[in-house]
């Protein structure tokens, strides 16, 4: 008999848990859907022709806390995030997604690659409170290839071992709806 009232405190606990984060889930979208019709989002962003606002949007839970993020797209790759009935600003590296290819992955992380006379790599999570971590990782062009890996010189075969697993993830994209941005008035 205790098993079965541990079982069903434990179905509610994981029930009121979800109904939490869908409740957070819903204000968030609603938060950043007002955001983006603010005067705020004019002035601190610029699309491809240079013009005050972002050209696309669009939502994802990077940090798995049950909140999606507001991810934006322009001159630079922005992410934002709903927290104490708030949007603020992730501060991290972004990134221009006319000079690099920028993917959002599976597991929330955030994969970009730059070329030119090298290819440069950069690997973001984000904890809970939307702190990231980078990892930058390079391969120069010309030959003989030189490898770099957190800002370090390192061979051929280092290089491979420590960025197996950053591909391997890299190849997991996530399935993020974009769309178009549409300012008002």
């Amino acid at each position: 008999m205790w098993k079965k009232r541990c079982i069903i405190l434990l179905l509610c606990g994981l029930l009121a848990f979800a109904a939490g984060c869908a409740k957070s889930g819903g204000a968030a979208v609603d938060a950043y859907a007002a955001f983006l019709r603010s005067d705020e989002i004019r002035a601190n962003c610029r699309v491809s022709d240079g013009a005050p606002g972002i050209d696309r949007f669009a939502y994802f839970d990077l940090n798995a806390d049950g909140v999606p993020e507001l991810l934006t797209s322009s001159q630079a790759y922005e992410v934002y995030s709903y927290r104490d009935g708030q949007v603020t600003r992730w501060e991290w590296a972004s990134f221009n997604p006319m000079d690099a290819a920028v993917d959002v992955l599976q597991n929330g992380a955030i994969f970009s690659e730059k070329s030119g006379t090298e290819t440069i790599y950069s690997y973001t999570t984000f904890d809970a409170n939307g702190a990231p971590t980078t990892v930058n990782f390079a391969v120069t062009s010309a030959a003989p290839a030189r490898y770099y890996f957190a800002g370090a010189e390192v061979t051929e075969e280092e290089w491979q071992a420590r960025t197996q697993d950053y591909f391997a993830a890299a190849e997991k994209k996530a399935e993020v709806k974009w769309e178009q941005w549409e300012p008002e008035g």
